[in-house]
């Protein structure tokens, strides 16, 4: 476990962190020292995007005078812990600054690779994966399933009287998800989401029949 000081925050990143990175990074596919080169470059490209999205959530708990906030970063990626539980609006906005970040992240990418245009095989990877990084998976992130951000904000937003209709819609998307991933056979994502699909309908299970009626 790797252990450092980011803006304050301290930070740790799992060994595991390292293999989903790697994986994500295609490193199957991967041969010779070109192909080296790219796997550790897609690896810090992960990295750095995911430290940035955490940082958003970190800096935000800060913001609203939380002492105590923590950087993880682990197999599904990382979160950002704080000490305090937070009222409904500052979880919304908490839960919105990591995408905020990382949609931050990917417009200076685009700028930079509009204003820089490069022609080499090995940048022009480099920057497709930065936009997906922080464009596609922010995408993904921001649908309305919990535990992700998206699932948050719409936790947040409905708030603690509605957590029966959070975790039926979370349920429903998840399910939706892994189900489109089936036609498209992407069985990572189809295990992704239908983990999340049951983690919600266990959830749903263990909330007492006074809380499902509560208006």
């Amino acid at each position: 476990m790797i252990r450092f000081q980011f803006f304050g925050f301290p930070v740790e990143v799992h060994w595991h962190f390292w293999l989903m990175a790697a994986i994500f990074s295609g490193v199957g596919n991967m041969e010779g020292t070109d192909g080296l080169l790219l796997l550790v470059i897609s690896i810090a490209i992960i990295f750095v995007s995911i430290l940035i999205h955490e940082l958003g959530h970190a800096l935000a708990m800060r913001k609203f005078h939380d002492p105590r906030v923590a950087i993880t970063l682990y197999s599904f990626g990382g979160f950002a812990q704080g000490s305090l539980r937070q009222p409904r609006m500052s979880s919304l906005i908490i839960s919105a600054a990591g995408p905020a970040f990382s949609l931050a992240l990917g417009v200076l990418g685009w700028l930079v690779d509009r204003a820089f245009p490069v022609n080499h095989w090995l940048a022009m990877e480099a920057v497709a994966l930065w936009l997906w990084v922080n464009f596609g998976w922010t995408v993904i992130n921001l649908l309305p399933v919990l535990p992700l951000d998206g699932g948050r904000i719409m936790e947040a937003a409905l708030g603690p009287s509605r957590l029966r209709a959070t975790l039926i819609i979370s349920m429903v998307a998840a399910a939706g998800v892994a189900a489109l991933a089936v036609s498209m056979g992407l069985w990572f994502t189809v295990i992704f989401f239908a983990m999340m699909a049951v983690q919600s309908w266990q959830q749903l299970n263990n909330q007492a029949p006074a809380d499902w009626m509560r208006p």
